[in-house]
This record gives C-alpha cells, structure tokens and sequence, in this order.
C-alpha cells in the first residue's frame, strides 16, 4: 500500500512540474467517496449551441480528436436513444482499458444522458448539458462512475483529474478546427 501512496506523489510532482496548459480551462471537480466518484465539467465556449450538439452526438468521430478514446462505434439505434461500444485507455500511471457499452438518450433539446449497460466499470452514468448564450454555449459534462480499481482514492482522483481536464479542451479545440473548415 505505501508503494501506492509513493508512486501518487511522484505522478502529482510530475504532473505538476510538466503539464501543459490548456488553452481552455474547464471549471472541474471531482468527489470521492469510497469506490464512488462524481464529476463535472464546464466550460463557456465561442460556438453555437448547434454546433456543440452536433459534435456531441457524433459518436463515431470521438477517437479522431478525443484524447483515450481508442474507439467508439454506434451498434444500435432506435428513435429515442442510441447504443455506443466505447474502448478508452487511461496512460497515466498504468495504462488501463475500458470497454463500455453505453446508452445515449437525448432529452429534448437540454440534455444527453448516457448509462452504462455493459463493461468493467461497476457503474457509469451521466449527462451533457449545453445552454445557448448570446454568443457562445455552456457546455456542462457530469458523471458518476462506480469503480474496481484497487487504488487509493486520492491516486484515482489525480488520474480522473488529468484525464477530465483534457476532455473539454479536445472538444472545444475539434469545434474551432470545425469552425474554421465551414464556408
């Protein structure tokens, strides 16, 4: 167990020492209790609410931009909801992998909530959110995900930390590459 707690402040030191930084930064927290953790992000981006959701909702493309995400595939469909095979590997620390089957249901024009129906997570859950300002769109990502990972909770929190904190820049960096191709 103390080789554990030694090697979560050698990740923290360099994590600290040698992160880049974002040229987004996301309002994020995360909470641990037990094997449980929560997590939100957000962020005020310079696009329309439009083009946020048509990013979000493009499943197949997540892998081209997302960083982890090995792959994502759309297996079902159906009016309400869609089924998306996800594979996503963590490389910090140990590279761990992540096979989720998970369901999308868009709820109106406010949110996309997603469930875990199959993989190696006890639990994932969550939703997007993203509201139309005058100019830009708030975009919200919160989830709660029940693990299996024999780690300390700090450890696990820097992890999700570092992972979280690349998602909604990727995002915002893919809506302005998007942005810039648009006539």
């Amino acid at each position: 167990m103390k080789a554990f707690y030694f090697m979560g402040i050698v990740l923290l030191l360099i994590g600290l020492m040698g992160g880049r930084a974002a040229a987004i930064n996301p309002q994020m927290t995360v909470h641990s209790q037990g094997n449980v953790m929560e997590m939100t992000l957000k962020v005020v981006a310079p696009y329309s609410r439009d083009d946020v959701w048509k990013l979000i909702g493009d499943y197949e493309r997540l892998s081209q931009y997302m960083p982890n995400v090995n792959s994502s595939t759309v297996v079902a469909q159906t009016d309400s909801s869609e089924l998306v095979r996800q594979v996503v590997t963590t490389r910090i620390l140990l590279p761990w992998t992540f096979r989720l089957q998970l369901e999308f249901v868009r709820e109106a024009e406010e949110r996309l909530r997603f469930r875990m129906l199959k993989g190696n997570l006890r639990s994932y859950e969550g939703y997007w959110q993203v509201e139309a300002l005058d100019d830009s769109a708030a975009i919200t990502y919160w989830a709660r995900a029940t693990h299996r990972l024999p780690l300390p909770n700090f450890l696990l929190r820097y992890i999700v930390c570092q992972q979280m904190g690349q998602m909604m820049p990727a995002l915002v960096a893919e809506l302005g590459r998007e942005a810039e191709t648009k006539p």
